[in-house]
């Protein structure tokens, strides 16, 4: 069972509308979307013979993806600053900085995929699972030594498995054409 038109307008709804909300009601709301991200990736296969709600939940996906990004990068700005060891702050500004050029990719990934070019698409996604892959052993190390940073652990988990699931999405509509 795929996703109809109303769960996909719902969904890209209420990305808008958090924009709206005070901090404390936006961090709960972005949590909200958070978990209904992975949702989408353990949902129902798509019907195979649906080029376009493929396209389309690969799309939210990336929109997921996207705000996961722009997260990290602020979460890596605030573990960063509240660090006094200069090699570990440098570690968490690269880190950051990663994560605001994995979104610059994301965007070009939507805008691939919406102009059919899938290739272009699954290669601006592989560029931006890369900043997930330098940094994940650095915030690793930092969570087992220091003791924090778990939940920024546990959102970089879920970049890598919403990821994921955006190439094979979008690798089946590439089968599909």
């Amino acid at each position: 069972m795929g996703f109809s038109k109303v769960h996909i307008f719902l969904l890209t709804l209420s990305s808008f509308i958090i924009l709206h909300y005070h901090s404390q009601i936006l961090v709960s709301s972005q949590e909200m979307i958070h978990r209904e991200c992975l949702n989408i990736t353990k949902s129902d296969p798509i019907p195979e013979d649906d080029a376009d709600s493929k396209t389309d939940i690969a799309i939210i996906l990336l929109n997921c993806l996207t705000t996961q990004a722009d997260t990290l990068s602020s979460n890596m700005l605030d573990l960063g600053s509240s660090e006094r060891d200069h090699t570990t702050k440098t570690v968490f500004q690269e880190c950051a900085k990663d994560y605001a050029s994995a979104r610059e990719d994301l965007v070009s990934a939507r805008v691939a995929l919406m102009n059919n070019n899938v290739g272009e698409a699954v290669k601006c996604v592989v560029e931006a699972g890369k900043a997930n892959v330098a940094c994940h052993k650095a915030i690793i190390v930092y969570v087992l030594g220091e003791g924090k940073g778990k939940d920024v652990l546990y959102r970089m988990m879920a970049y890598d498995e919403i990821s994921e699931s955006v190439k094979r999405i979008i690798g089946s509509i590439s089968d599909f054409n």
